[in-house]
């Protein structure tokens, strides 16, 4: 008596169908992967403005303890002293962000720093106790400085500004991305990568070549370099 061994038939994918779902992943990534490359930059721009909503905040806060006058560019301590302080080593503006930098005030914490900023990936600008701001946000040079035997505005020269005497303050820049601590209007075509430090340079980082800037209303901006040339009152004051 015969007996025959029926087998079931094995189900599986052929090398052709593997190959077929494989392109088909393949292909979804392809789509996919820039769509939340775009995404992930959209939601640092977005972190971005609010740290400097933030920086514009503490600067009205500032002005309400300094006779109405917004944080110089710069200042000195007195009329002969060397060394100069500016916006980001203000420890008038530090206080108003409670904050506690390093390095004379220019090293701020981490988390104050733009997510696109090329700078935190570079140990020149960055360690362990935080980031050298400069490297990340710079102030409008065009503000104006200060001069004098203190620092409460009492007394010295000042080429500043106050906030009442402020015309149109909604399409005037105070901050915005930047390679130097000092950002000017006639350095916005230098800006070609964002590479620390290029002096007086506006950082375009964000997408389609664009910078956060908070004016002097506090609102916040993103705005192309081609725009930014185009505007340059944004840039002075009368």
């Amino acid at each position: 008596m015969n007996h025959r061994r029926h087998h079931a038939p094995v189900n599986g994918f052929t090398l052709i169908e593997l190959l077929v779902v494989i392109s088909i992943i393949a292909l979804l990534i392809s789509i996919l992967l820039p769509a939340l490359g775009k995404a992930r930059k959209t939601a640092n721009a977005l972190k971005c403005a609010n740290l400097l909503r933030s920086m514009g905040l503490a600067n009205v806060m500032y002005s309400s303890d300094f006779k109405d006058w917004a944080a110089p560019n710069w200042w000195r301590e007195s009329s002969t002293a060397s060394k100069r302080y500016f916006f980001l080593t203000n420890s008038g503006i530090h206080d108003r962000l409670s904050l506690t930098p390093t390095d004379y005030g220019a090293r701020w914490s981490h988390s104050f720093a733009c997510p696109e900023a090329s700078a935190l990936n570079n140990s020149t600008w960055t360690n362990s106790d935080g980031i050298l701001i400069r490297s990340v946000y710079g102030h409008n040079y065009h503000v104006g400085s200060f001069r004098g035997s203190d620092s409460n505005w009492s007394t010295g020269t000042i080429s500043g500004l106050k906030f009442s005497e402020l015309l149109e303050p909604s399409k005037k820049l105070n901050l915005s991305d930047g390679l130097d601590q000092q950002i000017g209007y006639t350095y916005i075509s230098s800006y070609i990568a964002d590479t620390p430090q290029q002096n007086n340079t506006p950082a375009f980082r964000h997408l389609g070549t664009t910078h956060n800037a908070v004016f002097f209303d506090q609102h916040v901006s993103r705005i192309s370099q081609e725009d930014s040339l185009a505007d340059p009152d944004m840039w002075y004051f009368n």
